[in-house]
């Protein structure tokens, strides 16, 4: 009798979770094979994907601990003479350092702090003047002289120091694989005691003036600036000026920077793509805000300070964001939709999701959704029959 009566228990709940079309007929065994086929080639492109995800972070990860390392081990300082002149015994000659001290990408403005000194043996009668142009984008001629600061030199050996800011140009939206690029042009004057300034011939400061550049930003490093042509970029409509020296400064993220960025979008993405599609409705909705939330502490994390929307990486968050709230809204039109008792055609498929298995609200296992108490802390919990 017992097992009588557990078989047709059996038959019984069998045929209440066949499967069955909007139109309320049982599903064919055609449909129900069609169905498995899509169900595992999306799990097989998922798994794939996956897959590849994660063979790019072991492959990946490497590189970006030993450029980590490499950081680390260095001092964190490169520095680039811009002018290397031949000083004479006897002549005056001017050495001038430039310290890069901050880059604030989203204003395009970079803090530069200048120090230096000229060195006269004789009897010199006036001050040195060096000024610093920020060209920015420009790859032509231009009309008037671009935006510049100085530092004056005394003639007494006295060492001069300043601090300003220039404009710059950078591609922020590309972060990480960004740059900063500076387009600095240099000129000297001599400035008498009348307050009359006489510019240096390019001859004439290639004998006397020595300027070096450096960095001291982290997360970026300062490449080897590029020359250019100064009669390129010569004002059109300036007489009488050239520039001694022009050069393309450029600042470029850290490889491993980069490699960890990527990775954990990806990651990020993954994960929210996982919650979204595979988890059973309810965990899904209780979890979405805290799904949301970890989304952009991951955009905290790797972009810093930036201002919202000026990156790639703050477009896909917020898509990824999207996606999850919309699969969301998707899904539960759809388990509202069972559990209405409808049957429109395209919603009825919430059911293979729903109907099988629900967490414990007191251990957190996983338990059947039709049990009245856990397997695992024998707890008694209300059935929840969809």
């Amino acid at each position: 009798m017992m097992f009588r009566a557990a078989a047709k228990m059996t038959t019984a709940d069998e045929r209440a979770n066949e499967r069955r079309d909007p139109a309320g007929e049982r599903e064919s065994p055609v449909t129900k094979g069609a169905r498995q086929s899509r169900a595992t080639g999306g799990y097989r492109i998922g798994f794939a994907l996956v897959g590849m995800l994660v063979l790019a972070c072991a492959v990946l990860i490497p590189f970006a601990i030993f450029n980590l390392w490499q950081v680390l081990m260095s001092a964190n300082t490169d520095a680039y003479r811009l002018t290397a002149p031949q000083f004479a015994p006897g002549d005056p000659y001017s050495l001038v350092r430039i310290e890069v001290v901050a880059l604030d990408e989203a204003q395009q403005i970079i803090t530069l702090r200048v120090s230096g000194y000229h060195a006269c043996d004789r009897d010199c009668n006036y001050n040195e003047k060096i000024v610093f142009y920020s060209l920015a984008s420009r790859t032509g001629h231009s009309d008037g002289l671009p935006t510049s600061a100085s530092l004056t030199l005394p003639a007494n050996a006295t060492e001069a120091n300043a601090t300003f800011q220039l404009p710059f140009k950078s591609d922020l939206i590309r972060y990480p694989f960004d740059a900063a690029r500076l387009i600095l042009g240099i000129t000297a004057e001599r400035v008498g005691p009348d307050g009359a300034a006489t510019p240096l011939s390019p001859d004439e400061a290639a004998k006397q003036l020595s300027v070096e550049i450096a960095d001291q930003i982290p997360r970026v490093r300062l490449q080897p600036p590029q020359a250019i042509d100064p009669a390129t970029v010569r004002p059109a409509r300036v007489k009488n000026f050239d520039y001694l020296a022009v050069y393309t400064v450029t600042f470029e993220r850290y490889l491993y920077l980069k490699i960890l960025v990527v990775l954990i979008v990806l990651l990020i993405a993954t994960a929210a793509a996982y919650a979204a599609l595979l988890r059973p409705f309810d965990q899904l909705i209780l979890n979405a805000g805290a799904l949301v939330l970890g989304i952009y502490g991951v955009r905290s994390l790797v972009l810093g300070s930036f201002p919202n929307d000026t990156t790639a990486v703050d477009i896909f968050l917020t898509s990824v964001a999207f996606f999850l709230l919309c699969t969301i809204a998707v899904r539960g039109l759809s388990y509202m939709h069972l559990k209405s008792g409808l049957r429109l055609p395209g919603l009825a498929r919430e059911r293979a999701t729903v109907g099988t298995t629900r967490v414990c609200p007191e251990c957190g296992s996983e338990i059947p959704r039709t049990a009245r108490r856990c397997s695992f802390c024998t707890s008694f919990v209300e059935p929840d029959n969809v």
